[in-house]
């Protein structure tokens, strides 16, 4: 089976960052997983990180509650990126218990795509099926 070259977690939960890491691991879709525990330490790694790293980011997986920079600020940054630094798709990881619907949730955010946690094995296939032809 082909692989995403890189998969990149933005995430809190150090223990969901590391069973996602896991799944996606032994599935073996990505060349790499990249984890981040909020929005800006994820938003530093797109303004000042490895420009090759940067452009082999397939997918983003990401939380919207977080502290320092929750998904919703991360998203309005990432909108402002410049164009060759934002190719991935994004999937929102929505929580069950919004008070939005999870559609206007992630039409507002401007993502490529949305499920609630955590991801699954089944989740994961559905997402390569839809975005990657995988």
């Amino acid at each position: 089976m082909k692989q995403l070259n890189s998969i990149l977690l933005i995430d809190d939960d150090m223990v969901t960052n590391f069973l996602n890491k896991n799944l996606i691991n032994n599935l073996a879709i990505a060349q790499e997983v990249l984890t981040f525990k909020n929005g800006q330490e994820a938003l530093s790694f797109f303004q000042n990180g490895d420009s090759e790293k940067k452009e082999s980011i397939d997918l983003i997986f990401l939380d919207l509650n977080m502290p320092i920079m929750d998904g919703y600020q991360f998203m309005d940054n990432y909108h402002q990126l410049e164009a060759n630094k934002k190719t991935a798709k994004i999937v929102a990881l929505i929580a069950e218990n919004t008070e939005k619907p999870a559609e206007e949730i992630a039409r507002q955010l401007g993502v490529n795509d949305y499920f609630s946690k955590p991801i699954t094995k089944e989740k994961l296939s559905l997402i390569l099926q839809k975005h990657f032809s995988i």
